[in-house]
């Protein structure tokens, strides 16, 4: 599970493009086999424990949210190794270049002319301050936490009202930093080899929305996903994607949409060789792990 990679000309803080090389180098030199996270799930789905016990083992990326930069940075790298890939988009903000929730309340932190808000929480009224970036961070992770507890309606809202008081202005359109894929852009990624999938229309955490907006969300997304490109992913993309983010509320939508499954973001192997989880249950909640830049690290869970 990938997000964003390093740019070092738009002060881009992101996965390195050489610690992605030296992983993929190490992936072709141990001949695992790297397949789209479709394959995989498939293959888990229709193989016997049997089989999947002498399997070789299998290695799936994927990167979330869509950013330009994966374009730009990372698929050079993906190319060099003839290394398939998912991308999981949000067409709501690519259609309209907008900002994604967190990167405004980032960028309202980091240029705020003021540095105290004061917020009404369930705990009461809190003031929060800071001084320096360490400070900010965790003033920021405070916010993320508690924002991710909302409906997206009032998170927007919150985010707006610490923007008042600041003194900086929402954002409407994603400068360069912050621009994500464009449709054309994903069309002619596409062409090359790249997979592509829904996550959601705008990023809310699925399990804070309304039933009628939670599908939307999910719906919507497949559909205009599968307007735009020629072979969409069959597995969906669950924003931020913990167990109590999404539920079988979203899963009926998904398999009433004709999808194979789709990831979380809990941390695990997808499927092991003697795996004993059902995988009617299991392929709607396949977990991933994050990417780690040390190659010595990476295939230690297959192994162990």
């Amino acid at each position: 599970m990938l997000h964003r990679f390093a740019d070092g000309e738009l002060g881009i803080e992101g996965h390195d493009p050489e610690g992605l090389r030296a992983i993929l180098a190490y992936l072709r030199a141990c001949r695992v086999r790297i397949d789209t996270v479709d394959a995989v799930i498939q293959r888990a789905i229709d193989e016997p424990a049997a089989a999947r016990a002498h399997a070789p083992p299998t290695v799936a990326f994927t990167v979330d949210d869509g950013f330009a930069d994966v374009a730009k940075i990372g698929h050079p790298v993906f190319a060099e190794f003839d290394s398939p890939y998912t991308v999981f988009v949000v067409p709501g903000v690519l259609e309209t270049q907008g900002v994604f929730w967190w990167e405004q309340l980032a960028r309202v932190l980091r240029d705020a002319q003021r540095r105290e808000i004061v917020l009404a929480m369930p705990d009461g009224e809190r003031t929060l301050s800071w001084s320096d970036a360490r400070a900010e961070s965790r003033v920021r992770q405070v916010l993320e936490t508690y924002l991710k507890t909302l409906p997206p309606e009032d998170m927007h809202a919150t985010i707006a009202r610490v923007a008042q008081q600041v003194d900086v202005p929402i954002l409407d359109r994603a400068p360069d930093a912050l621009a994500t894929l464009s449709w054309d852009d994903i069309r002619r990624m596409e062409s090359r080899g790249v997979h592509f999938g829904a996550h959601t229309m705008t990023h809310p955490v699925l399990s804070r929305c309304a039933p009628d907006r939670a599908h939307w969300e999910v719906t919507e997304s497949l559909q205009r996903l599968r307007a735009e490109v020629q072979n969409p992913s069959r597995i969906f993309c669950y924003p931020n994607g913990l167990a109590d983010d999404f539920g079988e509320r979203e899963i009926g939508a998904l398999q009433g949409m004709q999808m194979l499954g789709a990831v979380s973001a809990e941390p695990g192997i997808a499927v092991t060789r003697q795996d004993p989880r059902d995988l009617s249950v299991w392929r709607w909640r396949v977990p991933r792990f994050g990417f780690d830049r040390r190659p010595g690290t990476l295939l230690r869970d297959f192994f162990d």
